[in-house]
């Protein structure tokens, strides 16, 4: 995939960008919105290209995983969490949907570790805005995931996590299915905290993903 990078400008994010190798102007594509851990935090140029060293935009650095979407990392400030910057980042997923060809219907997002905290916190709070989503070993606030009604949810956790417990996902699996969500949960046997390399690399879940159209799920 081509990759651009852009840097952070007063209140705005640096983010890096991948779009297909093929990528047409003319045409309307899936968008995926990528949250990184804790690890990835940074300010400024010197501290973008981070991104690119663990999970989701390593894949496509290094050329191991390929998707027919546009894919957008942002980076989460040093000293700051993602469940912070929700209002921000519904404003930057709003200036790339502006700024790209994507389509409306197919905005989905994923995020790990701290990530997957903020994905959980984005889909409940901006719950319209989302086709699906996949956290992996975040979590959240169950009581609040009657938002979350229809939603397409694919989450994913090693039951050996040291770092955040398979508790954060098995509560918010199982509130969401309470409240009628669609969810899917895999489980990682034996798998510590880097349970994003399984969820990325050894399963559908980009193709998964970008499947989905958020219309459908209105429809019913």
């Amino acid at each position: 995939m081509k990759t651009l990078e852009f840097q952070a400008k007063g209140e705005e994010y640096g983010y890096l960008v991948y779009l297909p190798n093929n990528y047409d102007e003319n045409k309307l594509y899936p968008l995926i919105v990528s949250l990184h851990g804790a690890g990835e935090r940074g300010n400024g140029s010197s501290e973008l290209r981070v991104l690119e060293k663990i999970g989701y935009s390593r894949y496509f650095k290094e050329g191991l995983l390929e998707v027919d979407a546009i894919v957008v990392t942002p980076q989460c400030p040093q000293g700051t969490v993602w469940n912070q910057h929700v209002f921000k980042v519904k404003a930057f997923i709003d200036k790339i949907i502006s700024e790209y060809n994507v389509d409306e219907n197919r905005v989905s997002l994923t995020g790990m570790s701290m990530g997957g905290f903020g994905t959980w916190e984005m889909a409940m709070t901006f719950p319209d805005m989302f086709s699906a989503i996949a956290p992996v070993c975040g979590g959240g606030m169950a009581w609040r995931a009657p938002a979350l009604k229809g939603m397409p949810v694919w989450a994913f956790h090693g039951d050996a996590d040291g770092t955040v417990n398979i508790s954060n996902s098995v509560e918010m699996v199982n509130a969401a299915r309470y409240y009628s969500a669609n969810v899917k949960f895999t489980v990682f046997n034996g798998v510590g905290h880097n349970s994003w390399d399984g969820a990325y690399l050894d399963t559908t879940v980009s193709e998964w993903l970008i499947s989905h159209d958020r219309r459908i799920r209105f429809e019913k």
